[in-house]
């Protein structure tokens, strides 16, 4: 609820960033999830306003907002989090689901409704190669979203089944997904040997 700032990772001071034709204020705005694409631009999840692109520029902001279909009139915008692959992007939303926006504009809605989900709850998305989603809910563990987006459970991953999984971090070159849990701490998932270990700091 306290906006967007940039921490100086040298000096560790950190500073409140405001832009003088952003649509939001960013002052007061509740922000999910932030990435940056190729070109520099910060791509932000806000609370109630969607995905808001702030341009490299500093200027023509574009705020995008989230629907389950492309002809509904209803904003999904409580955006938790989003993920981008080669062939889509996604969103998730804490209350709703998923979005899928296909490479071809196309959107596909995963929801407790229509999909093997058992929580609308999304919290966090990590794709990895080969075009697969890993899909973190609140309370009910891990998904994962493959390549023919079919979304399924992975069995040796059900000892997070009851777990909430609020963030996920992937290091290429090892093959392993960091997976951060509300209460339970880290685990990390080796996505060739398929094992899973809960990681022990000393």
């Amino acid at each position: 609820g306290s906006g967007l700032w940039s921490l100086n990772t040298k000096t560790l001071e950190a500073e409140r960033m405001r832009f003088a034709q952003c649509p939001i204020d960013l002052d007061y705005a509740k922000i999910h999830n932030i990435i940056r694409d190729k070109q520099g631009n910060t791509w932000l999840s806000v609370y109630q306003k969607g995905i808001l692109e702030v341009p490299n520029s500093g200027r023509l902001f574009n705020c995008l907002p989230v629907k389950a279909t492309q002809e509904s009139e209803h904003n999904l915008s409580n955006v938790s989090c989003f993920s981008e692959r080669s062939d889509a992007r996604i969103y998730g939303l804490d209350g709703a689901g998923f979005i899928v926006e296909h490479s071809d504009g196309l959107l596909s809605h995963f929801s407790t409704e229509n999909s093997v989900l058992n929580s609308n709850a999304i919290m966090s998305l990590r794709s990895v190669e080969n075009d697969v989603t890993f899909v973190g809910t609140y309370n009910h563990g891990l998904f994962v979203l493959d390549k023919t987006f079919k979304l399924m459970r992975e069995p040796k991953l059900a000892i997070l089944d009851s777990e909430s999984i609020m963030c996920m971090a992937y290091k290429k070159e090892r093959k392993e997904l960091y997976i951060g849990t509300n209460g339970s701490g880290v685990f990390v998932y080796n996505l060739e040997s398929k094992e899973l270990n809960q990681l022990v700091v000393d």
